[in-house]
């Protein structure tokens, strides 16, 4: 169940969050319990590569006026530093 609402860093909060957002696309995303996760694999991501998996560069009113974490359906991963595969793995597991 969703519990509350506007709370969160936007990069940190998987799509779900945004897709139960009401008709109005400048409503803050609500969250629950289960966004942890996500956010490991998006916080994992950005020590190892020093950016974001999502949203680089775009503010938060950017990101929901173009439904990027909407949009965020599979990671890119960058060429450097060389990860494991299991790193790999965990991170898109969590993402």
């Amino acid at each position: 169940e969703l519990t509350s609402q506007g709370a969160g860093t936007y990069w940190y909060l998987p799509p779900e969050c945004f897709a139960t957002r009401s008709a109005n696309h400048h409503a803050p995303p609500r969250i629950n319990p289960n966004v942890d996760v996500w956010s490991l694999g998006v916080i994992f991501f950005q020590c190892l590569f020093g950016s974001r998996p999502f949203g680089e560069g775009q503010s938060q009113q950017t990101l929901l006026s173009e439904r990027t974490m909407l949009r965020a359906t599979s990671v890119t991963f960058p060429s450097s530093p060389v990860i494991s595969d299991a790193t790999r793995d965990f991170i898109c597991k969590c993402l």
